[in-house]
């Protein structure tokens, strides 16, 4: 059990900081960091925006590293507010801009050919089955959280 234990925390710990290398240097390219990247990403699911806590929920990330993100991207106009008469900005939608949707496209690309080199040497049901066991413990590990 200990080994299993072990292999599964390693092996998910290796793979977050190689992920979190792989998003710092990949969007080097773009002048983001990975938090930004994933707002970019995130927003690109929506035409009506999401708030900032809502962007901060989907993508898991810290409120206030999602507030720091949210401001870079709108200084450099790829995100925009519907304040629709807001008092309050954490209240507003956050939505692309036509240059963030253009970087948000480019993202996507290099996440693609990513993802193509990581799964290669799995099949299509290999895939599938992983995911589907990555999403059931998942599930579980928050459940025991959450209680």
């Amino acid at each position: 059990m200990i080994t299993r234990f072990e292999t599964f925390v390693l092996s998910v710990n290796r793979i977050y900081r190689c992920i979190q290398k792989i998003k710092n240097k990949e969007m080097t390219e773009f002048d983001l960091k990975g938090t930004n990247a994933m707002c970019i990403i995130t927003l690109m699911k929506s035409d009506e925006g999401f708030t900032a806590a809502e962007l901060s929920n989907i993508c898991m990330e810290d409120k206030a590293a999602v507030s720091r993100a949210v401001s870079y991207l709108e200084e450099h106009g790829l995100v925009s507010f519907d304040d629709c008469g807001k008092k309050r900005r954490y209240r507003s939608k956050v939505m692309l801009t036509d240059d963030g949707k253009r970087v948000g496209e480019q993202i996507l690309k290099v996440i693609e050919k990513i993802m193509t080199e990581v799964g290669d040497g799995l099949n299509d049901e290999e895939r599938r089955i992983f995911y589907k066991g990555l999403s059931v413990i998942s599930d579980k590990l928050t459940k025991i959280c959450d209680n």
